[in-house]
């Protein structure tokens, strides 16, 4: 018995052996396979000679404009840098291109032709060059950029592309490699490609990338109007429990913004403003408001609607049968319950109120100097509040 469970075992191990070296054998000639396509991958070394620069294609790239002699060396450091960037060729450096005038007459700056392209690549050993240009149109609002892969050896032109992108010079790295990636044909991101491409598409922090900037936190002063019940008993006298104050008064504040959405030309934020009202007739009138806001940073419009909280007195009562308001606490007898009201009166005690506030402005810029001129609307049943701020703060680099 034992030796017939030896011999069976024997025979079976070889097998399964065999099938494993097999599933090995494949395995490992699947791997060599892809690391051999991998490490075989053409890989060329390539020079980039001049990419002309038109247009002010720098104009808000760098943040200041930049000469226009400088342009198309500035346009060919940054495609240069761009297909560096890619690691997918060796890229000759700047430093490397330094060709005998005798042998070549045409400076490098100016080599767009496909033949000079040929020529310089031959007498620096590459086996591509690029050349092409970036022309800005202002009036069509378009940054069109043209690259050509020159294949040294057959002398001709290999592959040529040209991509018109919107006018968003501060994003020209970026068409850069979109155009590099689709002249080797790379894969690239197709979101954002869309975005630089297609004709006014959603704007987005991407196509408008100093949108940012407005910011309008600092102080605010105005006026406000009571109309109304609030109006009428503002006017009264004391001791009919009115204030003895006009329906129009002074207002000073200071907003606070906190923006939870900016893309593009738009934000949405929030602003809490306190204020204080009524200083101009000795009285102060405390209230908070927060309001949930659209901005629209190029032109400065705004718009929106949130709550205000503010303090004031009111005292329980009835109406007298002269038409006169009587605290509860200062009724001769008990008054139908039915009768009775809340309202404003400066002998009863403080309380918190609240109301929705509905608001819009727009935005001045005068040099670095923002002016916001804003109208609110406070709206109630029997009773109106209108007014208007303005403010002013620097504008932040």
């Amino acid at each position: 018995m034992y030796n017939l469970i030896s011999t069976t075992r024997l025979n079976i191990l070889p097998g399964k052996a065999m099938l494993l070296a097999i599933g090995y054998l494949l395995v490992s000639t699947l791997c060599l396979a892809q690391s051999t396509n991998v490490t075989n991958a053409p890989r060329y070394t390539v020079a980039v000679l001049a990419v002309a620069g038109d247009g002010g294609v720098f104009d808000g790239y760098y943040g200041t404009a930049v000469k226009p002699e400088e342009q198309s060396r500035q346009t060919t450091n940054l495609v240069r840098l761009e297909l560096q960037k890619l690691d997918i060729h060796n890229v000759l450096y700047a430093y490397d291109m330094d060709v005998d005038p005798k042998v070549i007459a045409t400076p490098v700056e100016e080599c767009l032709s496909q033949r000079c392209g040929v020529e310089y690549g031959r007498a620096l050993g590459v086996d591509r060059v690029v050349n092409g240009s970036i022309d800005r149109f202002r009036t069509t609002g378009k940054i069109v950029v043209t690259l050509r892969l020159i294949d040294v050896r057959n002398a001709s032109i290999e592959r040529s592309v040209t991509v018109e992108y919107r006018d968003v010079s501060a994003r020209l790295n970026t068409m850069i490699e979109l155009t590099l990636r689709k002249l080797f044909d790379i894969s690239y991101d197709q979101e954002v490609y869309d975005a630089l491409t297609i004709p006014a598409p959603r704007d987005n922090s991407l196509t408008e990338p100093h949108a940012d900037q407005l910011r309008l936190s600092g102080p605010r002063m105005g006026v406000t109007m009571f109309t109304g019940e609030s109006s009428e008993v503002l006017g009264r006298p004391r001791s009919e429990g009115g204030y003895d104050l006009g329906a129009t008064m002074f207002q000073l504040g200071y907003q606070f913004e906190v923006q939870y959405i900016n893309e593009g030309n738009w934000q949405a934020l929030f602003e809490i403003i306190p204020t204080v009202t009524g200083i101009d007739q000795g009285e102060i009138i405390p209230s908070l408001a927060v309001i949930n806001g659209l901005r629209h940073n190029l032109w400065g419009f705004e718009v929106g609607i949130g709550a205000t909280i503010f303090g004031q007195q009111t005292a329980q009562g009835y109406f007298d049968g002269d038409g006169v308001f009587v605290p509860v606490d200062s009724a001769d007898e008990a008054p139908d319950p039915s009768s009775v009201v809340r309202r404003r009166d400066s002998r009863g005690d403080y309380s918190l109120t609240t109301g929705m506030v509905l608001a819009a402005g727009k935005s001045f810029r005068l040099g670095r100097l923002n002016v916001p001129v804003n109208v609110f609307w406070i709206p109630r049943r029997g009773d109106q509040r209108y007014g208007i701020s303005v403010g002013y703060n620097l504008q932040r680099d």
